[in-house]
Formats: structure tokens, sequence, C-alpha cells
């Protein structure tokens, strides 16, 4: 379980996101799975993306979406460690950011613990046509693997 203090950074150079409103696609490229996460899931995913310590994260969910701070703290460390299973993140290095998540007094969303869903049928097509040119090997490719037959 992540401390207070954790803080963590997107693996950038597997991993593409995309915020839209309420909802972040997010996309491992290494295996070719896609994410998505929405309501307090993508507000998660935006205040860790941008840096900010586990425990300012879940004190701004719970000001946002009016829960126990308890409730909070429990709910974004399980996020984190779903995003530390499925390799997204990883532990950030250097300063957190000075400021804190912003948290609006309503948002006009009712309060689900975030949750981040796993889309795996693609891993085939996502290797057949990379997202990203520089996404030359497969996943399931070894090293010296050429792919040629």
């Amino acid at each position: 379980m992540p401390g207070p203090d954790a803080r963590y950074s997107v693996r950038g150079e597997e991993v593409a996101a995309k915020v839209f409103d309420d909802e972040v696609v997010v996309v491992h490229l290494g295996t070719c799975t896609y994410y998505s996460a929405s309501g307090s899931g993508a507000d998660a995913w935006t205040w860790i993306e941008r840096g900010h310590p586990v425990g300012e994260v879940a004190a701004a969910m719970a000001e946002r979406y009016g829960i126990e701070a308890a409730r909070a703290v429990a709910d974004v460390a399980r996020f984190v460690d779903q995003l530390l299973a499925e390799g997204l993140v990883s532990p950030a290095q250097g300063e957190a950011p000075g400021i804190r998540p912003p948290a609006p007094s309503d948002n006009g969303r009712e309060y689900a613990a975030p949750e981040l869903h796993a889309y795996r049928d693609m891993a085939d097509l996502l290797a057949l046509d990379p997202p990203l040119p520089e996404l030359d090997r497969p996943a399931w490719r070894t090293a010296g693997d050429d792919g040629r037959e």
C-alpha cells in the first residue's frame, strides 16, 4: 500500500494516455493493453500523472466528492496498486509540485471508487498496427528476434 507521501509518474516511454472530459484512456504500448477509468478514476489519474503525492490526491478526492478521508485514502491506494500492477506508473523522482490538486466543491457527479478497467482483446490488432511508429517490436518478441520466420 503506497504511503501518503509516495508519488508516481507515468511510464512515458511505454504508456500513452489521454483524458477526455470525465474519462481517461491509457494504452500500455509494451503489452498492447488499453485501459479506461472514468469519474473519480480520471480525476485520480490526472492528479497522479501531475506528480501529486497519494495523500494529496486522497484529500482532494475527499473534498471534491464529499466522502470520508479514510475512504478516499483506501480507494486511492487501491487504484495506485492497480496502476503499479499493470506497469502504468513507477515511483517518481524529484520534488512534488508545490500546489494542491484542484477540488471544486460541486462537480455534479456521484462518487464511485476509482477503478481501472483493462481491455486485453485489442492486443493482436495493436501489435499488427502499433499506435506509434517507434513501437516496432511487439512485447512478445525476445531480444535478437527480428520477426522473420
